[in-house]
């Protein structure tokens, strides 16, 4: 039986993989002319391009993320120095008492 962890991890994976700028994502960009059938109002690609907010090289770190980081017995994170931590997360970590380096 597949549990929520494992589709997340599924899920999440997918979208690592096929982030803006990596090869998969290029490749499927290629493809949109190999797919039959039409796409919403016949629009050349089935999806828009995304978007964000986020200044370049700055990572996302949602509660999810530091958990799959942590092992039960630590208690220090160290994540990149222009990382951002969700308010979620922050939170978690405060209760767990976890410090929080940036390098």
């Amino acid at each position: 039986m597949i549990s929520a962890d494992d589709v997340a991890d599924i899920v999440l994976q997918t979208l690592r993989e096929n982030r803006p700028g990596s090869k998969n994502f290029r490749e499927s960009l290629s493809e949109v002319s190999k797919r039959e059938g039409r796409w919403g109002f016949y629009a050349a690609k089935p999806f828009n391009k995304s978007y964000t907010s986020l200044p370049a090289k700055r990572i996302f770190l949602s509660e999810y993320d530091i958990k799959k980081l942590l092992r039960p017995s630590d208690q220090k994170l160290q994540v990149p120095k222009l990382a951002i931590i969700s308010p979620l997360a922050q939170e978690w970590l405060e209760t767990k008492q976890i410090v929080v380096e940036f390098r």
